[in-house]
């Protein structure tokens, strides 16, 4: 069979970001060396989610792992950009030379989740991929990945000007109770883009103690969860810490209105889908003492817009806001081809380690 190279995969006005619904379309550009025997060709558009959980299984004799991978088809729909003419023929012929294509196709409006990269064993991909079906099996000539992303609109009712929170919790001193201490905060949406910022609307923290407060501290908190076979995996990270002031003394009541967290390069939310699930919470904590703290707690939906690509993997940079001793950057992710190598590991490994020392630094030098 002669070869059929495929040039060029192009996308209308070189959009590579889509949200549900939205209609995906371009052109196929195609060479033909000599006339090729063909039933049709295929432009496929395909989403596929994949995952590996390991499970550490103990018994009283000895421990063992075992790695459950789990994916599932999230989107498959073939458009017919040529097929034969004369349904009789078993076979008929693309004739030699330089064809283009035209494809359009509009995406469902649910059940798409957000494109996701995160290791080599978890992601969400979605791709254009070039197919010809000969009669007897269909082979796939070329791809091209395209993103998906979730359509938020931050000024829906559901994440408009939350009530707000309250945190109050009694001090010991020695024997007797020192007093109460108080937290209230107030965000005025519950979600926003990436590159834009949660803004925290009112808190208000009051020490009716005999101790300090000595430190309050605002993080995005990040919950990544991954399900195969029923096993699931829950990894928790801090991606932005921002510090607000240092010791508030006894008697003391202070009050910030109007501060803001920037959303720097992170994964979207991903919700309501059963393999990968990806959900932030934004803590405001006061610290009390080296044992006691006080905190309120919102979640937040953090989305994205198709003019900001490329989306980001969720291995990425990691920055304590306002404090450049604390600024740390992770190791971009790896791609689902090139597994890492020794050396890589390493790396990643003293960076982690290197984040949670820095963290607890930033910690202790609070208590103080």
């Amino acid at each position: 069979m002669v070869k059929i190279d495929v040039r060029a995969i192009i996308f209308d006005c070189d959009q590579t970001v889509y949200f549900p619904g939205q209609v995906i379309s371009g052109e196929v550009i195609l060479d033909s060396p000599g006339n090729v025997k063909l039933r049709r060709v295929l432009v496929r558009i395909y989403g596929r989610a994949e995952t590996r959980v390991e499970e550490v299984i103990k018994s009283k004799i000895r421990s063992c792992k075992r790695d459950h991978r789990d994916h599932c088809n999230i989107l498959d729909y073939n458009v017919t950009v040529w097929e034969k003419g004369d349904k009789k023929l078993c076979s008929a012929s693309l004739l030699a030379g330089r064809h283009t294509f035209s494809f359009s196709y509009q995406l469902p409006m649910n059940n798409l989740p957000n494109s996701y990269q995160g290791d080599s064993n978890h992601n969400i991909r979605y791709m254009v991929i070039i197919s010809v079906d000969q009669g007897w099996k269909f082979e796939d000539l070329a791809n091209k990945p395209f993103h998906v992303v979730e359509d938020i609109s931050i000024n829906r009712s559901t994440f408009e000007r939350p009530i707000p929170l309250v945190s109050e919790k009694q001090i010991p001193y020695f024997l007797c109770c020192s007093g109460t201490a108080k937290l209230t905060a107030s965000l005025e949406y519950l979600a926003c883009y990436i590159g834009e910022a949660i803004n925290i609307q009112m808190i208000e923290l009051e020490n009716n103690t005999k101790q300090e407060i000595t430190g309050v501290a605002v993080r995005l908190i990040r919950n990544i969860t991954h399900k195969a076979k029923g096993v699931e995996n829950v990894s928790t990270d801090v991606c932005l810490i921002k510090q607000l002031f240092r010791t508030l003394m006894p008697g003391q009541t202070i009050t910030w209105t109007n501060e803001s967290l920037v959303i720097t390069k992170l994964q979207p939310t991903i919700a309501k889908f059963d393999l990968i699930s990806i959900g932030y919470v934004l803590e405001i904590q006061a610290f009390l003492n080296k044992n006691t703290t006080l905190s309120v707690e919102f979640p937040i939906t953090i989305g994205d817009r198709p003019d900001i690509n490329p989306l980001p993997s969720h291995k990425n940079s990691v920055s304590f806001l306002d404090s450049s001793l604390y600024e740390l950057t992770l190791p971009g992710a790896v791609t689902r081809d090139q597994a890492p190598n020794d050396l890589e590991r390493c790396t990643i490994s003293s960076n982690l380690s290197s984040l949670t020392e820095s963290y607890t630094s930033y910690k202790d030098h609070l208590m103080k």
